[in-house]
């Protein structure tokens, strides 16, 4: 089976916060929005705020925190990962 990966738009989170605001379970919703239930959960668990699913805050992500380390001609230097 040949699969690819497609991110979420922002339209296809703010479709899973509107159709989780109707009450449906996981499944319902993944059907409901010609989803796989797995991308739903999923996508679900990464834009919590307390109970409630945050489109915004899902497409968010996360900012590098590491650092980076390089070679210059005066020795090793840590930049900025971001």
């Amino acid at each position: 089976m040949d699969r690819k990966y497609k991110q979420l738009t922002p339209e296809h989170r703010n479709q899973i916060q509107r159709v989780q605001n109707q009450g449906l379970s996981i499944r319902g919703n993944g059907r409901q929005l010609g989803m796989s239930p797995s991308t739903v959960s999923r996508e679900s668990r990464r834009g919590l705020v307390g109970e409630i699913y945050d489109a915004v805050r899902a497409g968010a992500g996360r900012k590098r925190s590491a650092d980076v380390v390089k070679w210059s001609e005066s020795g090793w230097k840590a930049t900025s990962g971001t």
